[in-house]
């Protein structure tokens, strides 16, 4: 081609014109071949992958794992769990939980506790109540605890009478007796502590005035045709003789008893002139006047009971009425208490250890020896 090309009579500018195009394109060509063969040494190494780094030093087996730190779990875990059971622990005992302690219950109330009343193991051995055995075992323990409770109560009473009206004789007393919720033995309670009345020669009443749910009769063995809801309806036709009005067999205490449940709401008729003129009737004719009333979470009739009390027993059954219960139960009652009216809390049925076992051992070996 290119002794073609000079053998033309083509001018000079022209033959260098077409030789320095021929330089250009064998440079061009020669580039083209570089860069396809660079293309191709890169696709090579993208497929066989060949390593770009090189091991400077061998890497050392660590003495123990970087990760998890055990100490720093464990001792995260402790922190934690230790901060939860207390947590849980302060909860249940000041809140949650149930009563457990005279202590404790004297703090949930702010009243001292007057009395812990232990769980008698005697009461399925044929008694009819446990407060039977404040006749029977009169040195019991459990007779004891009722004496203490009724000490207290006596108590109260002298430090409510001294005062101006020192010296002069005073109106018999009315001595309610509560609990929270139903089942935690004020019943039993409230016979126990009139037996002991009567033993110390005061003039006693008992009254049954849960008129939904009497129980007394039960206790004393009596089947009452007429009860005191019935005399509290209308006391002109209530024959007084008919079992409403008795003599506990076991002591000189006066009752009046229940006889059935009511069928309808009774707060009212505790709010009458009737239920007045009951209550000023015992105070002139006994020293003492027990009134077993409803619970007061489930019903509202403790509540205006309270207000002719001077003096109310708020039973507690150890391990089993709970602390969130009883303050509900106390905010009402102190409300429906009349001025200079005590609390006097009681620890029932209770089963642990009073704290007190040397005055324990000594009281088995003082009653014995008796």
């Amino acid at each position: 081609m290119r002794q073609a090309v000079l053998s033309t009579d083509l001018s000079a500018d022209m033959l260098t014109a077409i030789y320095a195009a021929q330089q250009e394109s064998s440079i061009a060509r020669a580039q083209y071949q570089t860069l396809l063969s660079r293309m191709r040494s890169l696709e090579t190494q993208a497929r066989i992958q060949i390593a770009d780094s090189r091991i400077i030093s061998p890497a050392l087996e660590p003495i123990t794992p970087t990760f998890p730190n055990r100490h720093l779990v464990l001792l995260a875990a402790l922190a934690a769990s230790v901060g939860i059971g207390a947590s849980l622990a302060f909860l249940n005992e000041i809140y949650i939980g149930a009563v457990t302690s005279a202590t404790q219950l004297s703090e949930l109330l702010q009243s001292p506790t007057a009395a812990t009343i232990p769980l008698s193991t005697e009461q399925n051995s044929g008694r009819l109540s446990v407060a039977e055995k404040i006749i029977d075992a009169p040195l019991s323990m459990y007779s004891e605890s009722v004496r203490k409770l009724r000490a207290a109560i006596d108590q109260t009473f002298r430090t409510n009478d001294a005062g101006p009206n020192a010296g002069i004789p005073a109106a018999g007393k009315i001595v309610l007796v509560t609990s929270a919720l139903s089942d935690e033995g004020k019943t039993t309670t409230a016979l126990a502590l009139a037996r002991t009345y009567t033993q110390a020669g005061k003039k006693t009443l008992l009254i049954d005035a849960d008129l939904r749910k009497p129980s007394l009769h039960r206790h004393l063995g009596f089947e009452p045709t007429v009860g005191f809801l019935d005399y509290l309806r209308d006391p002109a036709q209530t024959d007084l003789s008919n079992g409403l009005y008795a003599r506990d067999p076991a002591s000189p205490l006066a009752l009046i008893m229940g006889a059935g449940r009511s069928e309808v709401p009774t707060d009212q008729l505790l709010n009458t002139a009737t239920f007045q003129a009951l209550l000023d009737q015992g105070r002139d004719v006994y020293d003492i006047v027990i009134i077993d009333s409803p619970p007061l979470l489930p019903v509202v009739d403790a509540r205006y009971i309270a207000h002719h009390a001077d003096a109310v027993v708020m039973v507690v059954k150890w391990a089993a009425t709970s602390q969130g219960d009883l303050r509900s139960a106390a905010g009402p009652l102190r409300s429906a208490m009349r001025p200079g009216a005590a609390v006097l809390p009681v620890l029932c049925q209770f089963k642990g250890s009073t704290g007190a076992s040397g005055y324990n051992d000594y009281y088995a070996t003082y009653s014995a020896a008796i």
